[in-house]
């Protein structure tokens, strides 16, 4: 037997808890090893200096005057109202960093033109009006945003016009959907549908 396998089977002996084979391995290490021998002798000693050690009474109400002194813990009524529902601070948190998102489309009366399309190079772009002249054919869906989109021609695609104005002659053909987005819900929706995509 190796001394690192007789340590645990003395503190076994000592919390008798030791079978009779393991019992008697343990003695026949101690008294071929003098190192083990002393390291035994010192773990007796210390038990038993442990179990004369006279037990201290305490007085009934010592319980309660010790919990009385510790001051109770204050709960925070947000974090526990954070941790008990989960789903609606992570909806919460989603809908303020997407409004915060939103902010520069509310006040776009400074904003610049902007258009959105495959196909300009039948645009006319004249400040900020965008038309599509009579004759003329724009391949694949068209934004515009901050402007007024004129459409005089042809439209193979979707066309949405972002604050601003859509005018359609009589002639025009869309082949898509045509919608104008003036409201700021309105917005919102058109932008998480263009985030979904």
């Amino acid at each position: 037997m190796r001394c690192r396998d007789a340590i645990p089977l003395m503190h076994a002996f000592i919390d008798d808890d030791i079978d009779e084979y393991s019992h008697q391995e343990l003695f026949e290490h101690i008294q071929s090893c003098p190192t083990c021998e002393q390291h035994f002798a010192e773990l007796k000693a210390t038990d038993q200096a442990l179990r004369r050690i006279a037990k201290l009474k305490t007085s009934p109400s010592f319980t309660r005057e010790v919990l009385a002194h510790i001051p109770e813990k204050k709960t925070n009524k947000i974090s526990k109202s954070l941790r008990k529902y989960p789903l609606l601070v992570a909806a919460t948190v989603f809908l303020l960093l997407f409004a915060t998102s939103m902010i520069p489309y509310m006040n776009q009366s400074d904003e610049l033109l902007k258009i959105v399309s495959v196909d300009q190079t039948d645009l006319i772009v004249e400040g900020n009006r965008v038309i599509v002249p009579e004759g003329k054919e724009v391949q694949g869906d068209l934004v515009v945003e901050n402007g007024t989109l004129e459409i005089k021609g042809e439209v193979k695609g979707n066309v949405t016009v972002v604050n601003g104005n859509l005018l359609m002659a009589s002639a025009s053909q869309v082949d898509g959907h045509a919608q104008q987005i003036d409201q700021f819900f309105e917005l919102i929706w058109y932008q998480l549908k263009k985030w979904m995509k």
